[in-house]
């Protein structure tokens, strides 16, 4: 009797571990699965982003090569300007192409290592562009006057 008895908890202690067991395997796979699905995720938005930042640099390599084209422009008018205003507007000419430079080396030189840092690095980008656009309109206008 004694001997059955521990028998029977014995087949019993097995099958309970065994129950815990397989449920436990059952919660790592489920785990492991979601650790995969957020690996893929991650992936996804990596690349997304990554696609995102190389359109982004494309678009603004444009504008500085347009950038580039208008200073060449200005170079040639100045040619054109009034000796004493000449040295002023050579000045001007000078800033905005030290000015596209520093955009065109900034730009070639972002790395974008998170989205909070793109995001801020692309609203500061974008201010610093469109005050060099501004710069071009002024020069355009006091040439004018």
């Amino acid at each position: 009797m004694r001997t059955m008895k521990m028998f029977m908890a014995g087949i019993l202690s097995v099958t309970f571990l065994t129950a815990c067991n397989g449920q436990q395997g059952s919660k790592m796979e489920k785990a492991q699965a979601e650790v995969e699905k957020a690996e893929k995720k991650l992936d996804e938005a990596k690349q997304k982003a990554e696609a995102e930042f190389e359109s982004y640099k494309a678009d603004v390599n444009r504008q500085i090569d347009e950038n580039d084209r208008k200073i060449a422009a200005l170079k040639e008018d100045m040619k054109q300007t009034k000796k004493d205003a000449k040295k002023e507007y050579r000045e001007k000419v000078e800033a905005l192409e030290i000015r596209n430079n520093e955009l065109k080396k900034q730009i070639g030189e972002f790395q974008n290592t998170s989205e909070e840092k793109w995001q801020a690095f692309k609203r500061e980008f974008n201010h610093d562009m469109e005050e060099l656009g501004k710069a071009f309109k002024d020069l355009g206008t006091d040439n004018k006057k």
